[in-house]
């Protein structure tokens, strides 16, 4: 199991998955979602330098994000409401923190 990183940034909490990587972990976590979890990604915004995939789990909104200036790769969602399934989500991918 990976361990992961969880922090809060204003209204949302981030599980920050990879640090310091590129964006092959960002098509490696992209998959494990939709074959493990089948997860329908709902938008994919694409710039040169981001990527921030939405996607529904269990009725609550999260967005999987890479930005090649962080060079980190990671999960977020509302803070208030999405915190318990974040870590419902973390624990069905095998992930620890």
């Amino acid at each position: 199991m990976k361990k992961i990183n969880l922090s809060e940034n204003g209204t949302v909490i981030i599980a920050t998955i990879w640090e310091d990587c590129d964006w092959d972990k960002f098509d490696l976590l992209a998959d494990e979602l939709t074959t493990k979890l089948n997860v329908k990604f709902t938008e994919k915004v694409n710039d040169f330098d981001s990527k921030y995939w939405h996607f529904d789990f269990y009725n609550t909104d999260f967005v999987l994000h890479y930005h090649e200036l962080d060079r980190d790769v990671g999960i977020y969602t509302d803070k208030e409401n999405g915190t318990n399934k974040l870590n419902e989500l973390l624990q069905k991918l095998q992930l620890i923190y």
